[in-house]
């Protein structure tokens, strides 16, 4: 599928000439989201998608927005994983503990032996 195959819309409310409060996405949800179009999808990719959606229990646009959550980062899921590699920095970077009193695998090991 090229890019050229592929329409996307921005739901504008204001664009439609209604209030923000007056668009039923916007009274349920507080906010209004985008619709995405997509044409000229290949018949076997659709059948695919369509299976998937069934196996999943969801319809057809469910499994889609599942898919695309999955599969696109979004700034906020950036943010968050940056976070984490900073926290994960900081702990690589500690010096390490020692093993306390337990004994290592490897001295058990040998007490095993010498018994």
């Amino acid at each position: 599928m090229r890019f050229s195959d592929c329409h996307c819309w921005r739901a504008d409310v204001e664009s439609q000439g209604a209030a923000p409060s007056e668009h039923p996405a916007r009274l349920f949800l507080g906010f209004h989201m985008a619709t995405l179009y997509v044409e000229n999808v290949p018949e076997d990719l659709y059948n695919s998608l369509r299976e998937r959606a069934r196996r999943h229990r969801r319809s057809m646009a469910a499994e889609v927005l599942s898919l695309l959550e999955e599969n696109v980062v979004t700034p906020a899921e950036l943010k968050s994983r940056a976070l984490f590699v900073r926290k994960l920095r900081q702990l690589r970077s500690h010096a390490m503990r020692s093993p306390g009193p337990f004994s290592t695998t490897e001295e058990m090991q040998r007490e095993d032996r010498m018994r």
